[in-house]
Parts: structure tokens; C-alpha cells; sequence
């Protein structure tokens, strides 16, 4: 047989207007994206070289925020103009060491550039709240032309020992180039100047064993060590709203990269009308990012409103987490199936002995799924708890728990066509989420 060759090439593009948003400080005006893919695929027969795969993608974004339909836009105009573009690519080998042993090596690369800026119109006093005899005009950045570029390299091992057991080993080195060029002086100050041109080199690495003693069931053990980079609005945020609260947010280009150590179980049952699975797991966590309340660095926009001060991202040395999520499924009837899910986090953080901040709560959720050939029907409940376990040094509140009803329902009335319709919170009760 002659070897297999395959292209595929995609274009995308999607425009969206006049959006609200109900928690944010403004809403978008527009936001228009275009997107391009290459895919190639040669599969060679009866060679090492199972399979080759290489993909190049590039996206660019168009977005607009303002204020004009808030009632503060008759006080302060403000309009934000931003643009991100993201290319890359990724190249895949798939070799055959053996029939029952597979490798997979390859490199990936992906940039991504963001600019814009938010022009302000103040047009009243804000300390008297007086009409001013001329507007002032201000500029605030938002990206500082920044940009990140993250190159990979890994390799995985996969390997049938016997006719039950698999095992599964990975390493990946990342190279990270990260780099702001236009920042405004309060961040390159608060910063001794020193922005551009952070490198980094990453390594992470992965095993798991899974055992399958029947077609039904499935047992893993998994461990690694995941390293990720800090990302743009952790690096090069300068006090803008870009959290789950009122605070401003100001990024920290020093930031080094977040290590998590974790080990998994997990056990999975598949039946033809009863099915689980339980996931548990824990990790032990060094330069753990997140955002801290810092006294030094005051509210810079609107600075007479709460909170005062701002949040500034910065890392822990050591914090860990530990959890389980449990689902589960029943076919009562035909067509009919009752499902379930429960999870839970706890995190710590171990250089302070206090609670992590911004995890969330004991959830649960309960479905109940009626389905014929061309229509179906679902009722879906919600139950959070309260989550108490929050960080007063990062400056959480504790959040109370809430129930939710949804109804949803659809119908295919002919081929390749569905309508369908839902409601959410069907009894229209009041809740939030946590730090929401």
C-alpha cells in the first residue's frame, strides 16, 4: 500500500457585537477574530515511523471595551483598544519500537503579543463631583507591547506490559523568552527598569501505570511534576479589574514558574447501565502564583472607591492540595438516566498555615436525562457549599452556599438541524460564586 498523505487547511473568522457584561466594569463593543490552521499528516507504511503529524496555526484579535452605556460614562468616557496575536506550530513523530511499544517525540512553539491601551475622558471632578470647564484626557496602558514565546521539546513512551498493564512515561523541556517593551513608568519603576528580555528553561516529567483486569474496569497511578510559566496578565497586568473582585491587579515580570508535584488514583467502572469513576489526588506545590493584597501599592484608578489598595501576583514557596471527585451513572428505563457528580479541594498554604485563596467549594450535581430519537429533555441540579476556608491575608471573604435548578430541552427535526432550549436557575434564586 502507498503511503498516506493528508492536508487539511482551515479558516476561521467570527465577529461579535454589543456584548454586556453583567461583572465587568464595561461591556464590548466589538471583538473580531480571524483564525488560520495547517494540518499535515503522512502515515508510511510497513516503517519504523508510524505516523508524522505537523500543524501551524495563527490567530489575531480585534477587541474593543467601553463605558457608554453605564451610568458613570457621564462622569469618565473610557474606551480600551486591544489586539493579541498568537501563531505556533507543532511537529509529531509517532515511532514503533515494537508491536506492543509506541514513542512519540516532538517540539512545539507558540508566540503570543499583546498591545492596547485605554483612553480616558474625565469629565466631572472626582473629588467634588463638579462638572469640569475642560475635559481631561488620559492613556492608560494595558499591554506594554508584550509578548511571550514558548518553545517545547518532549518525548513519551508508552508500553503494553502483558495483556493488562500499560506504562506510560513523558519528559518535556520548554524554553520560555518573555518581554515587555512599552510599559508605562509607575510598573518600570516599580520594577527597578528591569522588564525586558526573562528567559526561563522548564522541565516536567510524567509515569503512570494503569491496570485493566476486565473490559469494565480501569485502575491508574499516575505521578509527575508539571512545570508552567507565568502568563501574560500575571507578568504584565498594571492595575486593571481582571480578577473575580473589586480589586486592581498589578502583574509581577519576575515571577518564576510554578512547579506542581502531584500524585493521582483513579478507578473507573463502564457498564452498559451503571457506570463510576473516582478520582483522588495530591500535590505538593513550590513557587505557587497567586495574587496578595499589597498596602504599598494604592488603588491607581478611581482611588477615592474600595478597595484602596491593590493586588499585587507574587509566588509561595511551598503550599499543597488534596482532593477527590466521584461520578456516577444509572440507566432507569429506557432513555432514561439518572447521573451524579461530587468533588472537593482542599489547599493550604504552608508558609503562612492559612487556607489558599480562590478555591473552590464542596460541589455537587444531580441529572436527570430523558431522551428519545428525536427529541430529548434534561432537569439539572446545582448544590454548592459555603466556602469558609478563605485567606484574610489575600483578602477573601467567605462566600455562602446556593441550589440551582436548569431545564433544558431539544429537538432534531431533520437531518443535520437541532433547536433546542433552556432555563437557567429555574426557581431564580439569589447566589454567587465564590469571589464572584
Amino acid at each position: 500500500a502507498a503511503p498516506d498523505h493528508q492536508i487539511q487547511l482551515t479558516w476561521r473568522q467570527g465577529f461579535v457585537r454589543d456584548v454586556l457584561h453583567a461583572g465587568l466594569m464595561m461591556d464590548t463593543d466589538y471583538d473580531n477574530t480571524s483564525m488560520a490552521i495547517a494540518d499535515y499528516q503522512w502515515t508510511p507504511m510497513g516503517a519504523a515511523l508510524h505516523k508524522l503529524t505537523i500543524k501551524f496555526y495563527g490567530s489575531h484579535v480585534d477587541h474593543r471595551m467601553s463605558n457608554r452605556l453605564r451610568p458613570n460614562f457621564k462622569s469618565t468616557e473610557s474606551v480600551s483598544d486591544v489586539t493579541a496575536t498568537t501563531f505556533g506550530g507543532r511537529v509529531e513523530a509517532t515511532l514503533l519500537a515494537s508491536a506492543r511499544h509506541w514513542w512519540f517525540a516532538g517540539a512545539d512553539t507558540r508566540y503570543m503579543g499583546r498591545e492596547g491601551s485605554r483612553d480616558r475622558l474625565q469629565k466631572v471632578n472626582m473629588m467634588t463631583g463638579e462638572p469640569l470647564a475642560k475635559p481631561m484626557a488620559f492613556v492608560d496602558t494595558i499591554w506594554p507591547d508584550a509578548s511571550i514565546t514558548q518553545t517545547g521539546l518532549f518525548l513519551e513512551s508508552r508500553r503494553l506490559l502483558g495483556s493488562r498493564w500499560t506504562l506510560l512515561t513523558g519528559v518535556r523541556t520548554d524554553f520560555v523568552f518573555a518581554n515587555a517593551r512599552e510599559a508605562e513608568a509607575d510598573f518600570d519603576k516599580l520594577y527597578a527598569n528591569d522588564l525586558k528580555n526573562d528567559t526561563e528553561i522548564n522541565l516536567s516529567a510524567t509515569a503512570s501505570l494503569a491496570f485493566q483486569p476486565t473490559e469494565q474496569w480501569n485502575f491508574q497511578l499516575a505521578l509527575g511534576r508539571g512545570v508552567r510559566t507565568a502568563n501574560m496578565i500575571e507578568r504584565y497586568i498594571n492595575h486593571f479589574n481582571v480578577g473575580r473582585d473589586p480589586y486592581e491587579y498589578v502583574g509581577n515580570p519576575k515571577l518564576k514558574p510554578e512547579a506542581n508535584n502531584q500524585i493521582e488514583f483513579s478507578i473507573q467502572r463502564e457498564g452498559e447501565r451503571f457506570e463510576f469513576g473516582f478520582q483522588a489526588f495530591y500535590s505538593y506545590l513550590q513557587n505557587y502564583i497567586t495574587a496578595r493584597v499589597d498596602s504599598t501599592l494604592k488603588r491607581k484608578f478611581m482611588p477615592t472607591q474600595n478597595p484602596k489598595v491593590s493586588r499585587r501576583f507574587v509566588n509561595l514557596d511551598k503550599a499543597e492540595q488534596m482532593g477527590f471527585e466521584f461520578h456516577a451513572g444509572i440507566q432507569l428505563l429506557r432513555g432514561l438516566q439518572l447521573s451524579g457528580n461530587i468533588a472537593y479541594t482542599y489547599a493550604q498554604n504552608l508558609d503562612w498555615n492559612e487556607p489558599l485563596p480562590e478555591v473552590a467549594p464542596l460541589e455537587a450535581t444531580l441529572t436527570l436525562h430523558y431522551e428519545r430519537k428525536i427529541w430529548w429533555a434534561e432537569l439539572r441540579s446545582r448544590l454548592v457549599s459555603e466556602q469558609t476556608r478563605v485567606s484574610p491575608i489575600f483578602g477573601e471573604p467567605a462566600t455562602p452556599g446556593f441550589e440551582t435548578l436548569d431545564l433544558r430541552a431539544g429537538i432534531d427535526p431533520l437531518p443535520g438541524l437541532t433547536l433546542g432550549f433552556g432555563v437557567l436557575n429555574l426557581f431564580n434564586a439569589n447566589y454567587w460564586e465564590h469571589l464572584n
